[in-house]
Parts: C-alpha cells; structure tokens; sequence
C-alpha cells in the first residue's frame, strides 16, 4: 500500500482480509493435496510434493489469474468511485499474486520438509 501512495482504511483492510482468506486456501489445497498422495499412493513427502504440485499448480495459477482478471477492470475505473475501487483492486491483486507465489513456492517446500511419512495417516 505504501509503495502505491494508499492509506490504510476500511476498504484496504477488507480487500487484505479477503486476501488473507485466499492465501489461506490456497496453502490448505496445497497441503490436503499433498497429504492425500502420501496416503493413496505410499510416497515420502518430498516425492508426494513433486507429484501433488504436478497435479495443482495448473489450478492454483488459473485462480489467480480468474482473480485478477475480475479485480484489474476496477482498477481503471473514473472518477471518486474510481478511487475507492482502485484501492480495493490494487490490493486484493497484489494480495492474490503473493498468495499463488507462496502456495507454489513456499508451501511445498514447506510440506517437503515438515512433513512425515505418517503425518498422512
């Protein structure tokens, strides 16, 4: 919000509420994903990883990119509304973009190493 000149108020806050939501979910598919391969197909953590990213990472950049293709438009809006709705979108993008680089980077990497072959069962 800082770099973009915005201030904090109620707007923002819902739009990072909303965002803390989405990054939220996206790291729980990451995981029940994950967890799901240990169990069904017997592999170690760092295995089940590769292969449940293989399977998802398609999805969770298709949600982002459905996000964002919702939210840009009223970044471009005219006039005072414009203004409200620029903050809205600006952040929730942002927000969307950090949480499809965390689940595809951070939360595997994560699962590969916390992980246990029991933790599945």
């Amino acid at each position: 919000l800082y770099a973009t000149g915005f201030s904090v108020n109620t707007l923002t806050m819902f739009a990072m509420v909303l965002a803390i939501g989405l990054l939220v979910d996206d790291a729980i598919v990451v995981v029940e994903n994950v967890e799901r391969v240990m169990h069904e197909d017997g592999l170690d953590p760092k295995e089940a990883t590769k292969k449940s990213m293989g399977q998802i990472t398609g999805a969770l950049i298709g949600v982002g990119l459905t996000l964002s293709a919702v939210f840009v438009p009223m970044a471009f809006m005219s006039g005072s509304t414009g203004v409200i709705y620029r903050q809205f979108s600006i952040t929730i993008v942002a927000a969307m973009t950090l949480s499809v680089m965390v689940a595809i980077i951070l939360t595997p990497a994560l699962c590969a190493t916390l992980l246990k072959k029991g933790d599945a069962e």
